[in-house]
């Protein structure tokens, strides 16, 4: 080859170098996933990360499903590669460059996500653990207590500033009066009030329920540990057991799943979910749930609503109404 011919050849070898230097240079790291972040996926999903299990693409992140701004359904789990996928998908169905953004994420107080510290309203003091009694723990609050408040299933630092009746206002740390909030006690919590002292209990809590089986608590308890315990098989990511410890349940009213049509909607079920005639058991249910991994136990607190009926298959069911709420608790 001529000197003529290698100068051809040099420049070509420097200009993929070039190229592949200036790609590298501008190339963005791989996405990653914080606890309290919501992610839009595409076909109109949206997932709110509870944790996730490690950094690589293997590794799974735990997530509550979002729609029209109420979580749907139990918690679920998918790989971050599959998060980063359905992002993916989203951008080019939409034709914006780069990566998609994730709804922004919602801040957190201390101890909401993994026991550690993390972002509070702008200009907030996270309120540490008093060392003396809690506020609010034996269930009675007054003027000038400290507590934690809900929003959006996150919890606040605050004060109450005012009492009305069962109604009390508050005042969030970092901020004015103008965003002062008349709250109840459903919303409300001692600092702190997210620890759960409660063993995990790894035991099923009923025999398997079977279609003949008539509704009772115990298989309503039993339908939600399975709806957990079906993941638990010690693969990947996945738990090695489950268990299932309920802190609270209130029994419901039942009703028939009747057919009744609404103006401008037509003919619709009671509940959309249950067989028309159907019979449905609601109830409200506090649980932890436990989740054993080689490394030691992750648990995470569920409150809400539910529904059991038996569906078109035969089979009782209990899914989760539209009020859940989702607490990651501090790992054993």
């Amino acid at each position: 080859m001529g000197p003529a011919m290698w100068g051809v050849a040099w420049r070509g070898v420097m200009a993929v170098a070039c190229s592949s230097a200036a790609i590298a240079a501008v190339a963005e790291p791989p996405r990653t996933y914080r606890p309290g972040q919501r992610v839009e996926l595409d076909g109109g999903q949206v997932y709110e990360i509870i944790r996730c299990l490690g950094v690589t693409e293997w590794d799974d992140c735990e997530y509550q499903a979002y729609a029209e701004g109420k979580p749907t359904g139990m918690p679920g789990r998918i790989s971050i590669r599959n998060l980063r996928a359905g992002e993916e998908r989203l951008r080019k169905s939409r034709g914006t460059p780069g990566a998609s953004p994730a709804v922004p994420a919602v801040p957190v107080s201390r101890g909401q996500v993994d026991g550690t510290p993390r972002v509070a309203r702008p200009g907030a003091t996270v309120a540490p653990a008093p060392a003396g009694p809690v506020a609010g723990a034996d269930g009675t609050w007054k003027r000038g207590d400290r507590l934690e408040v809900e929003q959006r299933s996150f919890w606040y630092p605050a004060q109450i500033v005012a009492v009305d009746g069962q109604r009390y206002k508050i005042r969030y740390d970092g901020y004015g009066t103008a965003d002062d909030e008349w709250v109840d006690a459903s919303r409300m919590r001692p600092i702190g009030g997210h620890r759960v002292t409660a063993a995990c209990d790894w035991q099923p809590p009923a025999p398997a329920v079977t279609a003949r089986d008539p509704f009772s608590k115990a298989l309503a308890r039993r339908r939600i540990f399975d709806e957990y315990g079906h993941s638990a098989n010690g693969t990947l990511s996945a738990p090695l057991r489950i268990g299932v410890t309920f802190l609270a349940f209130e029994m419901g009213s039942p009703y028939v799943n009747t057919v009744e049509t609404e103006r401008g909607w037509g003919a619709q079920r009671r509940h959309a979910g249950a067989p028309a005639g159907a019979t449905v058991f609601t109830f409200r249910s506090k649980h932890m749930v436990c989740e054993q991994y080689r490394d030691g136990v992750r648990r995470r607190l569920v409150e809400g609503s539910y529904a059991c009926f038996v569906d078109r298959g035969g089979s009782w069911t209990c899914p989760s109404e539209n009020d859940t709420k989702i607490i990651p608790l501090d790992e054993d």
